[in-house]
């Protein structure tokens, strides 16, 4: 079985802070990865715009781009908890209207 996902891998190329990688990875995932990659090549980019003066590297840049998107992942989570407890509450009171409508009908 494990052969078999194996064998769907692809190979892509992508080009972040000016050097190339190659990632393995099944074939629906190569967009996802690409549009992935430019966003981290971008924010790299403009970390290195902005500290030109201080020299920083390509990879203290890429620390820094990936703290800038870890922390937009953390400031996220709890819209994406509030979400998730609203639909909980919907589909509860859909769950009530509906056994209300059987009483209902059942009468």
């Amino acid at each position: 079985m494990a052969q078999e996902s194996d064998q769907s891998l692809q190979t892509l190329t992508v080009v972040v802070g000016g050097r190339n990688f190659r990632i393995g990875c099944q074939s629906e995932e190569q967009e996802n990865l690409r549009a992935a990659a430019a966003m981290l090549d971008s924010e790299i980019s403009s970390l290195q715009d902005e500290s030109s003066t201080l020299r920083v590297s390509l990879e203290s840049s890429a620390v820094l781009a990936a703290l800038n998107f870890a922390a937009e992942l953390v400031r996220r989570q709890p819209e994406q908890s509030n979400q998730h407890s609203f639909d909980q509450q919907v589909e509860s009171r859909i769950a009530k209207l509906i056994d209300k409508i059987d009483s209902v009908l059942a009468d």
